[in-house]
């Protein structure tokens, strides 16, 4: 049988995943493999066999809940990139258990199309979006509410086409896309209601951006692995919309749209809403435990009670050096953080929606630790130089906070005062990471990341 878009979405993350240690030594994948009793290294395509074939799906379900409950599980943003990527993962294999779910028992998105659109025998809008997902073959991106409930942040599922006065729904739908596109692009949630209220206000007055800028927003969207705006409209919404319009948005942006909250009429609907229910309840704790995190004692790749604070580390970094740099470095610092000792932190943890500069003047607060990516953007972000750098002096004399400065390239670093008195770390020779090759480059991050290993070590009196 040929792989559906979401077992080969799970199969790509792992094979992707599977390369970084810390996430193949992740705590979730050592305690599954005991659950399966699998000897040995555990291996990619093991886990995605097993997703797709040799484990039943709710017992799939059912083992993710339990081991996820049992770790002190952070949210996606809480840690690491390599944390981020097993979440992906979890996500998917969720998701693919309740492809399968709804596959054994026969039930077909063909079986609820009317009219060419998807209409789902459901009134929870949760459950309709991921059903949609496992039938519409899209990944559905997950959050938390203001209140701590899931929900599906893709789904837009409160339009209303006459809600900023424009002429007509297809209007209304093509400055939705526009809004979701331009501000997932921004690193801002699209469906965020303050910015997506902002957005359409602005494009009533301004005008909606044409299709072939929309379309050419979304390509760099999906290239980059973002998720597709999906439009999940209750039946009994207010702004009630004809599959006219769905089948337009559709063809015009490739964009997939359903409804959800039809009487079941038949017999197949009475048994899809039944296993509605059961997959509903085992979903939303797995993925709400995924989101939300479990406070509490952690469980260490050995499956030891650790109860030892994680220190935090903040890196502070021109974006013109995040392709290039950031990676490599928390690369170098996975380890100390699956083995429960630091907890790195940088702005790509800041949620969609939040408060991005309270969320760094918080951060910056609670380091202990802190990296300085030294380069001209760096030096000529005045960001950087007032809200971080500085920051960071003040608690470095006032609280003893650790500073560890990586010189990046040839820059004029010597010309600010404050980083001519720090020592920067670069090779014997004087030189930036970037004219060094890539063995001298990789043991110098490697020195630093053993730097900070024995400070912490220091810290703790030797106990770690």
């Amino acid at each position: 049988m040929a792989l559906s878009a979401l077992e080969l979405a799970l199969e790509r993350s792992l094979e992707e995943g599977w390369k970084e240690p810390a996430v193949r030594g992740h705590p979730f994948f050592v305690h599954w493999a005991k659950a399966f009793r699998m000897e040995g290294e555990v291996s990619a395509a093991a886990v995605a066999d097993q997703c797709r074939v040799s484990v039943k799906p709710m017992a799939g379900l059912l083992r993710i809940t339990g081991i996820v409950g049992q770790l002190d599980w952070p949210s996606p943003h809480g840690v690491s990139k390599a944390h981020q990527g097993v979440v992906e993962i979890v996500e998917l294999m969720t998701l693919v258990f309740c492809e399968r779910r709804v596959r054994d028992d026969a039930l077909d998105a063909t079986s609820f199309t009317l009219e060419g659109t998807l209409r789902l025998p459901t009134s929870s809008q949760l459950a309709a979006s991921l059903v949609a997902a496992v039938w519409l073959n899209r990944r559905v991106k997950l959050a938390l509410d203001d209140t701590g409930q899931l929900q599906a942040v893709n789904i837009l599922s409160d339009l209303a086409p006459t809600e900023f006065g424009f002429k007509s729904p297809k209007e209304a739908f093509t400055a939705e896309v526009a809004a979701y596109a331009y501000h997932v692009l921004g690193g801002v949630a699209g469906t965020h209601r303050s910015h997506r209220a902002h957005a359409l206000q602005a494009m009533k007055h301004q005008g909606v951006p044409a299709d072939g800028d929309i379309l050419d927003m979304l390509k760099v969207l999906r290239a980059d692995g973002g998720v597709d705006p999906v439009f999940g409209i209750p039946e009994d919404a207010p702004s009630v919309v004809g599959n006219d319009v769905f089948r337009w948005v559709a063809e015009r942006f490739g964009i997939a749209s359903f409804t959800c909250g039809l009487a079941a009429t038949r017999e197949e609907d009475e048994a899809f809403i039944r296993l509605q229910g059961t997959l509903l309840q085992q979903i939303d704790g797995v993925l709400k435990k995924i989101h939300a995190g479990k406070a509490g004692e952690s469980l260490s790749v050995s499956g030891k009670a650790s109860m030892t604070p994680r220190t935090k580390l903040f890196i502070s970094y021109a974006h013109t050096d995040k392709k290039r740099w950031l990676g490599k470095i928390q690369k170098k610092l996975a380890v100390l953080e699956t083995e429960g000792l630091l907890d790195v932190w940088d702005d790509t943890r800041i949620k969609p929606g939040s408060d991005w500069e309270k969320e760094i003047e918080n951060a910056l607060k609670e380091s202990r630790i802190a990296l300085l990516l030294i380069s001209d953007g760096f030096l000529a972000s005045r960001f950087i130089q007032d809200k971080e750098f500085s920051v960071l002096l003040e608690r470095q004399k006032s609280e003893g906070l650790r500073l560890y400065p990586l010189l990046l390239e040839d820059c004029l670093w010597e010309a600010n005062e404050a980083l001519k008195r720090l020592q920067i770390k670069m090779t014997d020779g004087f030189k930036p990471l970037e004219q060094c090759t890539v063995a001298v480059r990789n043991t110098l991050l490697t020195e630093v990341a053993r730097d900070i290993y024995h400070e912490l070590k220091g810290a703790s009196g030797g106990n770690i």
